[in-house]
């Protein structure tokens, strides 16, 4: 299974095309299932951040973050599975065989059943920025905003919900 992101609109008729909550903005991105399948999905999203999208190659899902949405889909029947609005989008990643999701945005980290409820979250850990740079499984690696040119490493441990770090966003006095 593949997704990827596209630059510029598709010429019409070049692929299959399934709209999700489209609008004025929207994101193009093309899947290729494993029956090397082609088609487009057009997400409407609230603004030009930069999108993200993710799967599970074994369930056959991605997971689809533009600014101000997030969006469940099954690749292999081409359907929203659910969608969700989502002010401070970010980015994501699935954790293996739970069938639940790791979710970073602006402030924070949380962890999202298969239907997209919070079942955990750190709170806010962040000045501005909750980034995702890597993902062992069980190890979620990133950055955090603490107003310096490059920002801080982290590491989140998702069996244990060990956030590490050498600074972590602590409210003001």
């Amino acid at each position: 299974m593949e997704a990827i992101i596209l630059d510029t609109v598709p010429l019409s008729g070049a692929y299959k095309e399934v709209s999700f909550h489209t609008h004025v903005n929207c994101v193009w991105i093309r899947f290729v299932d494993d029956e090397d399948d082609e088609w487009v999905g057009v997400f409407g999203c609230s603004g030009h951040s930069t999108p993200r999208v993710t799967y599970d190659s074994q369930k056959q899902l991605a997971l689809v973050v533009v600014s101000g949405a997030v969006y469940l889909v099954d690749v292999a029947l081409r359907k929203e599975k659910w969608y969700k609005e989502e002010t401070f989008g970010g980015d994501a990643v699935f954790i293996p065989n739970s069938g639940e999701i790791l979710f970073t945005d602006y402030l924070k980290i949380q962890i999202w059943n298969h239907a997209g409820e919070v079942i955990w979250t750190t709170g806010r850990i962040s000045w501005d920025g909750v980034t995702i740079e890597s993902f062992d499984g069980r190890i979620l690696r990133g950055m955090l905003n603490d107003l310096s040119p490059k920002g801080v490493p982290y590491s989140f441990d998702v069996a244990t919900r060990e956030l590490k770090s050498s600074w972590i966003y602590q409210e003001p006095k």
